[in-house]
């Protein structure tokens, strides 16, 4: 019988261990991937895209399942502490503080039984969101249940990572279009500025018949549009993006709670402005309108002429006599 040397022998293991490495290394890859494409279609549910059809066979592909046609979100809120995470221009100091909250909301998950529902953690929106489907349609039940991983979540969150957090959640109801309203709901109750507000975890339910909640948005957006009414650009996608929440919720805000539409709010800011600037300074019309946020002079005296019934050199002339 032949025998095989030492470092033949050795060679073989050393080669079967690397080339068991390359496998785990490749399957890790290949978890995390998928883990990665989930999250982005979990995240286009929260943002509203596709219809029941679609979403019901990206789920066949992606093999996820629901346990039940309810569902409802919840929005971790950061709140106070975070300075010593969070440095000026480092957007990796924010990536890496919503990778360490996932691993809580992971390890609360992991000792959770949850019979008739499941929990979905999405990154999306700069922000760490709980997606909650329901196999019942309880809602007391379903309340109670959440509230309950929520205050363990930001209970842990703040033992082990020494920050404060406010977890906003949104309505109950039925079907993938409702999360994306769901989703609305806890962002505008996750980041409320209200001093005589101090719990964590807090209901949309709770606030929506206060003007305050609404009332705290439309103020941002009011303040975004004064400081930026110069920016050519500026459009109701980009406002909404400025506080989280879906340009048709920025419309509804205006219609509900003022006397004008979004589109028309921004340009009595801009005529406001340019009254000023008319009337105060020696700028050339092109100059106003350019400081004021438009690109064609010609539309700007337009819109001028129709909101104040003179052209700007009219109107200039007029009110330096």
């Amino acid at each position: 019988m032949k025998y095989e040397s030492n470092d033949r022998i050795r060679q073989v293991v050393v080669n079967a261990c690397l080339a068991l490495e390359e496998d785990r290394r490749k399957l890790e890859k290949e978890r995390k991937s998928q883990g990665l494409i989930v999250n982005q279609f979990l995240s286009g549910l929260i943002a509203g895209i596709g219809s029941e059809e679609f979403v019901e066979k990206e789920c066949e592909l992606l093999g996820l399942s629901f346990c039940g046609v309810m569902f409802g979100i919840a929005v971790i809120g950061l709140d106070s502490g975070m300075d010593r995470y969070l440095k000026p221009n480092k957007p990796e100091d924010l990536e890496l503080l919503l990778f360490s909250i996932k691993n809580v909301c992971n390890e609360v998950l992991g000792t959770t039984v949850m019979d008739d529902y499941q929990v979905c953690i999405v990154h999306y929106n700069h922000r760490i969101n709980l997606l909650f489907n329901f196999a019942h349609e309880d809602l007391e039940k379903m309340k109670k249940d959440t509230e309950h991983i929520s205050q363990t979540m930001v209970g842990l969150i703040d033992q082990y990572l020494k920050i404060q957090v406010r977890m906003g959640i949104g309505s109950f109801g039925k079907g993938f279009n409702h999360i994306a309203f769901s989703y609305e709901e806890a962002m505008i109750a996750a980041q409320l500025k209200d001093s005589t507000i101090t719990e964590n975890i807090l209901f949309y339910d709770q606030v929506k018949y206060s003007g305050n909640s609404h009332q705290a948005f439309l103020k941002t957006i009011m303040d975004y549009i004064t400081n930026n009414y110069d920016n050519v650009d500026l459009d109701l996608k980009i406002v909404a993006e400025t506080v989280h929440i879906s340009p048709s919720y920025v419309s509804t805000l205006f219609k509900r709670y003022t006397d004008v539409n979004f589109s028309d709010y921004v340009l009595r800011i801009r005529m406001e402005k340019a009254i000023e600037l008319l009337i105060h300074t020696d700028y050339k019309v092109y100059e106003v309108a350019e400081k004021v946020g438009f690109i064609n002079t010609q539309y700007f005296s337009v819109q001028f002429k129709r909101q104040t019934g003179l052209s700007p050199i009219e109107f200039r002339q007029q009110n330096r006599q």
